[in-house]
């Protein structure tokens, strides 16, 4: 299950730059489940998936979409404002 999705001053950059949005979630998660979640959640073609297991018992997802979408578009369908 994702927890969140991450918004800092890193991941404003990979948003913006690098087309990769991060989320937050359980530790249990896999790349596999991930990428059908997002699929579902986004219909967005995914291009890599990289995690890493926090310290306190989370996992962080990051998470190429591909170059003909923009990452901007779901941060900004979600709430959030990317100047």
């Amino acid at each position: 299950m994702i927890k969140k999705i991450i918004i800092s001053t890193k991941t404003y950059n990979l948003i913006k730059y690098s087309n990769i949005i991060t989320f937050k979630s359980q530790i249990e998660l896999d790349k596999k489940n991930m990428k059908k979640i997002i699929k579902k959640l986004f219909g967005y073609k995914i291009e890599k998936i990289n995690s890493l297991i926090g310290n306190k018992g989370y996992k962080k997802f990051f998470i190429k979409i591909d170059k003909h979408y923009s990452v901007s578009e779901i941060i900004s369908n979600l709430g959030f404002k990317i100047v």
